[in-house]
């Protein structure tokens, strides 16, 4: 029996002349686990807004046609804004930060609970149960602010506040970007418990999951569903993942990259296919022409040191716990630098330091040499470009142009006393710029748009292009590839790529340790405010430090363990392709 039927469902937001849902068909099983791939701005939040009663009740805009999201099979047409199926759709947002809506983390989880009649005690059990089922179980974390969490934590809580509803639908919108490996599997764990008890929608970009997860796959592309099967008959169909916008998974690009007939899905599918290749005609490996970012050298020759963090400790309250301790950190001109860790670790509060956000309670932080103590926020920005996690929280302009051109805007003078001020940058310098980084990052069409409508994805490149507009000595990227599709992700490479070349000096944060592996020189792995190993990547990611990082929850890239498979060392796909092509 079905429990989600849409018929010719149409959906306009205000403002816009342009349906982001066109006539839209689907019809999804009661406890079927569906996947929904597409690319950025294809209506994919759209579509699980419309089904979880948000749009246009809530979001505003006009729709036409029908949806039917009931078990009892009572239909619900668009005009009926008054029931949004709260209670039987539960939505954990991209955005995860909007439906967090308490103060404390305990209280978010337990309210909801509360709401459905349970008693003040099986209240709190269940709530201590679901916070520990997403990774946020214990005492101290319960009673945290939630501001205080980081933005994976934040991601987590949300999951959690959203299971106690026991909805009968369940849609997860992105969100195993954020996580961390420990966070990720702990949702997949959490798929599988909900599989036959819970209808499931989840809007994801990484194949891999989708192939391990779901029963079925719909690619959404301009408001409609233009294919729909098996996840693996989706994810061999590369004019099909294209159009979605998404990387194949590992398995399948190295055949690819290798000229294979076949179309493994899994390590253990692509060795079989291998060996069996080799068997046969050794010569038939040839390698494709593919686009690639040169992956970074085991020895580089970097420029001085931009910036340095010299045992670095602090504290975001005169009586919390140390958020970082004895830091000691240098990213040199030239040097792309990565730090990862798990959810909470510190990684954006060294974010904030760099960019003069927060001051060290203890040790100092410079940057070309100059204490960051001694520079305003402002001032510092002429050097140090920064991209936060979340991208809302740096939009403030109504335009694409005028969010990127702003930093020059406000600098374009520059003071000398109470009444003269000389020029900085004239308009055709801006307005050069402005092109030259949109060009870079790949939203040359996006100008005219309103950042706040954007797609996520769309909004972070924004902030990025905003970021190198002012041409920084330093860019600070904290997790600059979520909510990004694999043409983005790309061109976010050669971007960090062309920066390298041109001596700036970038800090990467991210949870994705196959993108740290292909474009970091230095990685760095934090735990609990403490640098516990520090090196080169490839001495990171050393098979004799697997152990160690099995214990931080941190994995290594899908290529090493590829490889490693395979008696090779290699950690990304142009060196095991490299390899496997030469034997």
């Amino acid at each position: 029996m079905s429990i989600v039927n849409l018929e010719n469902f149409t959906f306009t937001y205000p403002g816009s002349n342009e349906s982001v849902l066109n006539d839209v068909c689907l019809e999804i099983e009661d406890g079927e686990v569906l996947g929904i791939i597409g690319p950025l701005g294809a209506g994919k939040t759209t579509l699980c807004k419309a089904i979880a009663g948000l749009a246009p009740s809530i979001t505003g805009g006009e729709a036409a046609g029908e949806i039917n999201v009931s078990k009892e099979n009572q239909n619900r047409q668009h005009k009926d804004s008054s029931n949004n199926n709260v209670g039987q759709v539960g939505m954990v947002f991209e955005d995860y930060a909007a439906q967090l809506i308490q103060l404390k983390v305990f209280e978010e989880v337990k309210t909801p609970l509360l709401n459905r009649g349970l008693s003040p005690k099986e209240a709190e059990n269940q709530a201590r149960e679901l916070l520990h089922r997403v990774g946020l179980g214990g005492e101290d974390i319960e009673k945290k602010r939630i501001w205080d969490l980081s933005g994976g934590q934040q991601q987590r809580l949300a999951i959690a506040a959203t299971l106690a509803m026991e909805p009968s639908i369940v849609i997860l919108d992105n969100v195993m970007d954020k996580l961390d490996p420990k966070g990720r599997e702990q949702v997949r764990g959490i798929v599988t418990e909900l599989n036959g008890h819970k209808t499931q929608i989840i809007v994801d970009r990484d194949a891999d999951f989708l192939l391990q997860k779901t029963q079925r796959l719909i690619v959404f592309v301009d408001g409609k569903a233009i294919a729909s099967g098996l996840p693996e008959e989706i994810v061999k169909n590369q004019e099909l993942l294209e159009r979605a916008d998404i990387e194949p998974p590992i398995s399948l690009r190295l055949a690819r990259a290798l000229g294979m007939s076949q179309s493994p899905l899994t390590p253990e599918e692509f060795k079989q296919a291998y060996f069996a290749n080799r068997m046969q005609d050794p010569s038939s490996l040839v390698v494709r022409k593919h686009s690639r970012v040169e992956p970074p050298e085991a020895k580089r020759n970097f420029g001085n040191p931009v910036v340095c963090m010299q045992d670095v400790t602090f504290c975001y309250s005169d009586d919390g716990p140390k958020v970082l301790e004895g830091i000691n950190l240098t990213i040199h001109a030239g040097e792309v630098h990565a730090i990862v860790g798990r959810n909470g670790a510190g990684k954006t509060t060294i974010v904030k330091h760099i960019a003069g956000l927060v001051k060290p309670n203890k040790g100092r932080v410079t940057i070309c040499g100059t204490d960051t103590r001694e520079k305003s926020v402002p001032e510092l920005g002429l050097t140090v470009g920064t991209v936060l996690q979340n991208p809302d929280d740096q939009l403030s302009e109504r335009t694409v142009k005028d969010e990127i051109g702003f930093p020059l805007k406000q600098r374009q003078y520059e003071r000398h006393g109470w009444f003269s001020k000389q020029k900085r940058y004239d308009d055709d310098y801006i307005e050069e710029r402005i092109s030259q980084v949109c060009e870079l990052v790949g939203i040359t069409d996006l100008l005219d748009e309103d950042p706040f409508l954007l797609p996520r994805g769309q909004r972070k490149l924004v902030t990025i292009a905003a970021a190198l507009v002012v041409d920084p000595k330093v860019l600070l990227l904290d997790e600059p590839t979520i909510g990004l599709g694999a043409t983005a992700d790309r061109k976010i490479k050669q971007a960090i790529a062309s920066l390298r070349e041109q001596g700036k000096a970038v800090l990467l944060v991210s949870n994705n340790d196959d993108f740290v592996a292909e474009i970091a020189d230095t990685a760095n792995i934090l735990e609990q405010g403490r640098i516990v190993l520090q090196g080169s990547v490839r001495q990171v990611f050393a098979e004799d430090n697997w152990a160690r990082l099995a214990e931080l929850h941190i994995q290594p890239p899908q290529v090493a363990q590829l490889a490693r498979s395979l008696n090779l060392k290699a950690l990304t796909c142009d060196d095991l392709v490299s390899q496997l092509s030469s034997k």
